[in-house]
C-alpha cells in the first residue's frame, strides 16, 4: 500500500482516471453478468412521488460534480487529501458492486414510456437505456452525494459547504422523481455512506500510523 500511495502521489491525475475508468467498466459488466433473481424493492412512499423528466437535470449534475470536487482538492489541497477524495468514493462504489452481487435488488417504478421530444425526455430515455433498474440498493448516486458534500466541506468553508449540501440533497431527490431509486435505496445509501466514511478514515489513520513507524 505504501508503494501504491507513492505511485499515486507521483501520477495523481493519470491514476485517478485509470481507476475510475476501471470502475465504470466493472459497473456495466455487473449490469450484464448479475442476472440472478433479485429482491424487488418498493415502498408506499414511492407511489406518492410523481415522475418528472425534469429531474434529469439534477441527476446528471452528479457526474460533473464529482470531477469538479476532486479537481478542486487536487489544485487546492495536499496530495494526501487528494488521495482521500479519489479513493473514498471509489472504494465505496467498488464495494457497492460486491453488494449487488451478493444481494441483487431491482425496481419496478419507471413509467412504461417517457413522452416528449424535449431534451429532458431524451436524456431520461438515454439513462434508462444504459442503466437498467437492477442493482439499486444501496444507491451509489445518493451515497456518493453524501461523500461529495463531506469532501467539499472538509476542504473549503461553511458558506459554500451549505450550497454544496443543498445541491447534493437535490441530486439525491432527483433519483426519486426520475424513478431511478426507491426511498429505500436512498435511505440505505445515506447510512451506507456514513458508515463507509467512518471505516475508511479509520483505515487511513491505521496505514498512516504504520508508515510513521
Amino acid at each position: 500500500m505504501k508503494k501504491f500511495r507513492q505511485h499515486f502521489k507521483n501520477h495523481p491525475i493519470t491514476d485517478a482516471i485509470i481507476l475510475y475508468a476501471v470502475y465504470t467498466a466493472l459497473f456495466f459488466l455487473t449490469e450484464q453478468l448479475n442476472t440472478r433473481p433479485a429482491i424487488l424493492l418498493h415502498s408506499a412512499i414511492d407511489d406518492m412521488i410523481p415522475f418528472s423528466r425534469y429531474a434529469v437535470v439534477f441527476y446528471c449534475l452528479w457526474f460533473p460534480e464529482i470531477a469538479a470536487v476532486i479537481l478542486y482538492v487536487y489544485f487546492k489541497r495536499s496530495r494526501d487529501e487528494f488521495f482521500r477524495a479519489v479513493f473514498l468514493p471509489l472504494m465505496l462504489m467498488m464495494c457497492s458492486l460486491a453488494i449487488y452481487f451478493i444481494i441483487p435488488t431491482q425496481l419496478n417504478l419507471r413509467p412504461e414510456t417517457v413522452d416528449g421530444n424535449d431534451v429532458f425526455a431524451w436524456a431520461t430515455r438515454v439513462i434508462y437505456s444504459v442503466d437498467d433498474s437492477r442493482n439499486v440498493c444501496p444507491s451509489i448516486h445518493v451515497a456518493v452525494c453524501y461523500l461529495m458534500a463531506d469532501i467539499w466541506i472538509r476542504n473549503t468553508d461553511r458558506k459554500t459547504g451549505v450550497l454544496m449540501t443543498v445541491l447534493n440533497v437535490l441530486i439525491s431527490l432527483s433519483t426519486l422523481f426520475l424513478k431511478q431509486h426507491s426511498i429505500i435505496d436512498v435511505a440505505v445509501g445515506v447510512v451506507y455512506a456514513v458508515l463507509f466514511r467512518y471505516l475508511f478514515d479509520r483505515w487511513l489513520r491505521k496505514i498512516a500510523g504504520e508508515d510513521a513507524q
